[in-house]
């Protein structure tokens, strides 16, 4: 098993740097984040602390590497997911969707991720009342590559030991 290297990142000691990534790319995009906000024990007995709580989009989201997750730390998100939604960030930021898992039944294969305002025009019609989940930030200039940049400007951090 390999031991992830605990990391600290604008004041706040993370577990892993793939958690300090996320981080890095939240505030790149202007989103709020809180992390580690609070533990809860689940209907099926598990304890379980969410990696992200988002009170702009009041919701939680969980990091997990890439690869497959295993079964019981997957039945912490579906569980967690009965009663709050939470969104599974698994892997690298990048610009794809996100699995959310959500209380509401609509919102069973909802997917989420970024958009400026002028690209959230052209999907509204597409994705109804899913907009709210999708983070935003303000539009650039230079459309084509503002993704680009806010998922390099995590991957390529370079953190200090």
């Amino acid at each position: 098993m390999i031991t992830a290297i605990q990391t600290t990142y604008n004041g706040t000691m993370f577990r892993s740097r793939l958690e300090a990534r996320w981080a890095i790319f939240f505030d790149s995009i202007g989103l709020k984040w809180i992390y580690e906000m609070e533990g809860y024990e689940l209907s099926n007995g598990q304890r379980y602390l969410p990696d992200f709580y988002f009170p702009e989009l009041l919701c939680f989201g969980e990091v997990k590497p890439e690869g497959d997750i295993p079964k019981n730390e997957m039945s912490k998100i579906v569980e967690l997911g009965k009663v709050y939604m939470i969104i599974l960030l698994h892997g690298l930021p990048n610009s794809g969707g996100y699995k959310l898992f959500s209380p509401d039944p609509k919102d069973y294969e909802v997917y989420v991720g970024f958009h400026t305002d002028k690209m959230l025009d052209n999907l509204t019609g597409k994705i109804e009342h899913y907009w709210r989940f999708w983070w935003t930030f303000k539009d650039s200039n230079d459309m084509d590559n503002v993704y680009d940049r806010q998922v390099e400007i995590a991957n390529k951090y370079q953190f200090t030991y």
